[in-house]
């Protein structure tokens, strides 16, 4: 599911960043491994509806969706410029970065230290205090988490969705 929407991102939204990250290499490897047959699915088998050239990053980590063009013979970048980028964040502090349109936190139900991870992603999807992207978890474990000023955020297990 979340493999699904993490390609949804960069195939229909221009210049988006999609960000998966994960506690430990082997839970992140599930959904990276889905996500990439995805996108080449999508690049492979829709007759070109959703092809999504990766000259620029097109690595195990990270894809985006660009390719270099000559312009007054300076090489730029161009195309769809939508990115996934995917993190080991064995420490919280690894959730740092530009801003993104969907953080997916894989495997949360056994992710120790979700909140200070939750609290560090938060700040990838605000500017300015307007919130611009979402945050999903991934996992079969209901989570809760407790923020401050007493409030109780709880992850429903099957929709994945806060309430």
């Amino acid at each position: 599911m979340n493999a699904s929407l993490a390609a949804r991102v960069y195939s229909v939204i221009r210049d988006s960043r999609t960000l998966i990250a994960a506690k430990t290499a082997g839970k992140l490897s599930v959904t990276v491994e889905k996500t990439w047959g995805e996108l080449s699915f999508l690049n492979n088998d829709t007759d070109g509806g959703f092809f999504k050239l990766r000259q620029v990053v097109d690595k195990n980590d990270e894809k985006k969706a660009s390719y270099y063009k000559y312009l007054n013979g300076q090489r730029v970048e161009d195309g769809w410029k939508s990115s996934i980028r995917t993190i080991v964040a064995d420490s919280p502090d690894k959730l740092r970065g530009e801003r993104v349109e969907l953080i997916i936190l894989e495997e949360a139900g056994s992710w120790d230290g979700l909140l200070k991870a939750y609290i560090q992603a938060e700040s990838l999807i605000n500017v300015a205090g307007k919130q611009i992207g979402s945050i999903l978890f991934g996992g079969r474990q209901s989570i809760k988490i407790s923020a401050t000023r007493n409030r109780v955020k709880t992850v429903n297990s099957e929709t994945r969705i806060p309430c």
